[in-house]
């Protein structure tokens, strides 16, 4: 029940930033809403997920899946080039899970 609950609060969190991009500062009403819902319901799996899994493996896996879903929508959906940096941060974040992986 653990991978569902993370999976659905990672899809929130990435329509929620999403949409805050799209709020233009918080000047369009309809995207802005649309954030404040998803993160609210995002923080809302977040937490459930931590009962049920180390809290620091439960975030860490839950930036992994937010942070892949939005390079790959920068990437092919905004047709921002894939630069180093990008993936050496996306890799010390798989790294980090990784080692919470193998002590949580």
């Amino acid at each position: 029940m653990v991978v569902p609950t993370l999976a659905l609060g990672a899809l929130c969190s990435t329509l929620g930033t999403l949409a805050l991009k799209g709020s233009a500062r918080f000047r369009k009403p309809v995207p802005t809403a649309m954030a404040l819902l998803c993160y609210a319901g995002s923080t809302v799996l977040l937490a459930r997920a931590m009962t049920l899994m180390p809290v620091a493996l439960a975030h860490a896996i839950w930036t992994r899946l937010v942070a892949l879903a939005l390079l790959s929508i920068d990437r092919w959906v905004f047709r921002l080039p894939l630069s180093g940096s990008r993936v050496a941060g996306f890799l010390c974040v798989l790294a980090g899970i990784a080692v919470l992986g193998v002590w949580a």
